[in-house]
């Protein structure tokens, strides 16, 4: 994907269709008179440009969203009916009405995927992740709760508009292409979203393999909670610190000793440990827990600050309490997945507790340690003889050239490259929807990462004066041909990624990397790692995408089904327009 140069009105669309609809169309020309008259001829239709298809598709979508806006109250209910393996099906059939995903068969001396399983498979995975990822943001935009995804799906109308809103905002920025066959409406990815779609899903399917492990452990946890009906403190303890680096690349191992001792990190495993046996009851089928049961978990203030902190919050999904819900002496798990809401838990009761009457900068801290203690011990433990690591970078009060910002840097001693990195720590937000991971690249902090920190290094070290500093700090070797700079990061998108010659990975993905592209590959209760890097180039993203499709073990199967993803289309019917669209 590309979240760059994005148009504001587009985005303030995307950001919000229901709210954003406009005569004009934010991106394109309005519909011109030909392109009216050859619509109305199906045979003809195949002469209008790809641009007037685009505004074809504007007046439908904002059309159809008033009148979903009409007909919302008379589709509206709740339905009280746990999520679980048994009713999942409620849901999707109801989808299957009037979206489905199909994978076209393989080309002539193409190897095709696994038969009808891997589809099946395949198609129920992406179908629950358009279905979960569409409601939300329906949800979050019309202040509704999980309780209305199945009123929301009923209303095909309003589904599919949120839908297609995204597909509007990526015609917009020319990374899909629209025409128009009779009655159908073809959907497909320009050349320029062609070039970065393989690393884009090899991003995603990476982050989804890590959410499946998790989940993985945790019901083997779950499994050890009713055969014994406690934890065990070490095996608590365990779960605990793998939860707080896993969802918020937060590890006891590289913490510091004032940040241990800190009250608001003692409370901070607490959260962790009351949501993770809330988790584990979940998993058992127990969707409400006793607060009498939480209270022999974690110590009672800890329970008492997140009553008070949830107590009369509405469960609707921009708020903690759709994460979690209290009411009536029971604690009520919501609809956010885990990682997500354990995140927006955390910055909720987190930013209501203080220390001593104060409120205390936690988050900062945090993120200081990250940068400091984390990534630059992390990386120096690996003892690798390959990599040679330096700490921080900083210009001096009197510095010719300012504003430059290295937190690490590490030099392939093999062949002489240096990687200057910029490390940028999130607590808790995390961009869930394209929207908000567009608005981030909009968002100053972020910006000043690698427009200022970075990119002012990068373009003035030929300068005398840092030519000097440099080799103060044992980097005289670098120089503009053997330098590249890196923006690393805790948020779960934006891996494999290039901007201006900035390139940029979230930590978990990059701590593997280094470790020569590790891969676990589970088959049944089995585990076995490889490598499938010679070494950790990371100023050659493509490079490394590609090892990834290499002829191991994982690499088979992730041609396999990248194979499937490239075949497969999502196929409704909007307005009177069968519409074929590339899936992404």
């Amino acid at each position: 994907m590309i979240y760059e140069d994005v148009d504001p009105q587009l985005l303030a669309f995307l950001h919000n269709p229901m709210a954003n609809t406009t005569a004009l169309p934010p991106a394109g020309k309005r519909l011109n008179w030909r392109s009216r008259m050859l619509y109305k001829i199906p045979a003809l239709r195949r002469l209008i440009c790809p641009e007037q298809v685009q505004s074809i598709l504007w007046e439908k979508l904002q059309a159809n969203l008033e009148q979903a806006r009409q007909s919302l109250p008379q589709y509206l209910f709740e339905d009280n009916t746990p999520l679980n393996p048994n009713t999942v099906h409620r849901f999707t059939d109801q989808l299957s009405r009037y979206f489905r995903i199909e994978v076209a068969p393989a080309g002539h001396g193409v190897s095709s995927a696994p038969g009808s399983d891997t589809y099946a498979d395949f198609s129920k995975a992406y179908t629950w992740a358009a279905l979960e990822y569409t409601c939300n943001r329906i949800a979050e935009n019309l202040q509704l709760r999980a309780v209305h995804n199945l009123s929301i799906l009923k209303n095909a109308n309003l589904w599919l508009c949120y839908y297609l809103s995204e597909i509007y905002f990526l015609i917009g920025h020319g990374l899909l292409t629209a025409r128009l066959v009779g009655s159908t409406l073809h959907i497909v990815p320009t050349a320029k979203l062609q070039r970065r779609i393989k690393g884009y899903w090899l991003a995603e399917v990476t982050e989804a393999n890590s959410k499946i492990s998790d989940t993985r452990t945790l019901y083997d946890m779950a499994g050890l909670l009713q055969k014994h009906g406690r934890l065990n403190p070490d095996l608590r303890g365990l779960l605990i610190s793998q939860t707080l680096d896993k969802c918020l690349s937060i590890h006891s191992e590289y913490l510091s000793a004032a940040m241990i001792r800190h009250p608001k990190y003692n409370y901070l495993r607490e959260i962790v440990d009351f949501a993770v046996h809330l988790e584990l009851r979940v998993m058992l089928g127990e969707r409400t827990t006793e607060e009498a049961y939480l209270r022999t978990i974690v110590s009672p203030a800890t329970v008492d600050m997140i009553n008070s902190a949830l107590a009369g919050r509405a469960p609707t999904l921009d708020s903690a309490s759709s994460f979690i819900e209290y009411k009536g002496g029971m604690y009520v798990r919501g609809a956010l997945n885990f990682k997500y809401g354990l995140r927006k838990f955390v910055r909720y009761l987190l930013g209501t507790a203080t220390v001593n009457g104060k409120e205390a900068d936690f988050g900062q801290l945090l993120g200081a340690g990250f940068e400091k203690d984390y990534v630059l011990n992390y990386i120096r433990k690996l003892n690798d003889p390959r990599l040679e690591v330096f700490g921080e970078f900083k210009p001096g009060n009197n510095a010719k050239i300012k504003g430059y910002d290295i937190d690490l840097i590490v030099r392939d001693v093999e062949e002489d490259i240096y990687y200057f990195i910029q490390v940028k720590y999130q607590l808790s937000e995390i961009p869930t929807y394209l929207s908000e991971q567009c608005q981030l690249f909009l968002n100053a902090n972020f910006r000043t990462g690698f427009v200022r920190q970075l990119a002012v290094l990068r373009d003035n070290i030929c300068d005398e004066s840092i030519r000097q500093k440099l080799s103060q700090h044992g980097l005289a070797g670098a120089h503009a041909g053997n330098s590249h700079f890196v923006l690393l990061h805790n948020i779960p998108f934006l891996n494999f990624y290039e901007l201006d010659g900035i390139f940029f990975y979230e930590w978990n993905l990059l701590r593997n990397i280094l470790r020569d592209g590790r891969v676990q590959v589970r088959k049944d209760q089995h585990i076995t790692e490889e490598r499938v890097l010679s070494k950790p180039r990371m100023h050659r993203p493509q490079e490394m995408v590609d090892a990834y499709f290499n002829q191991s073990q994982s690499g088979t199967q992730m041609t396999e089904h990248y194979d499937v993803y490239c075949r497969a289309n999502t196929r409704f019917v909007f307005d009177e327009l069968d519409v074929i669209c590339k899936l992404l």
